[in-house]
């Protein structure tokens, strides 16, 4: 398995939600469990947006949007 970041189930998964699983199972002491539920429900939800063409982003992350 290549070196990185994985969930319970040994999927890649980024630092952010590693430390985030991490700090859940100690203040609760019960292993973090995704809600899928509401992810669902959460990629049904419209975005806003707000482009400025003329700069760069300056962000590490960087999104691509597609139709």
């Amino acid at each position: 398995m290549p070196s990185g970041y994985y969930d319970a189930l040994e999927n890649p998964i980024s630092e952010e939600e590693y430390w985030r699983q991490i700090d859940y199972e100690q203040e609760f002491g019960t292993p973090y469990v995704r809600d899928k539920d509401a992810e669902r429900a959460n990629l049904e939800k419209s975005v806003s947006l707000l482009v400025h063409p003329d700069t760069e982003c300056a962000s590490d992350v960087a999104r691509r949007i597609t139709e």
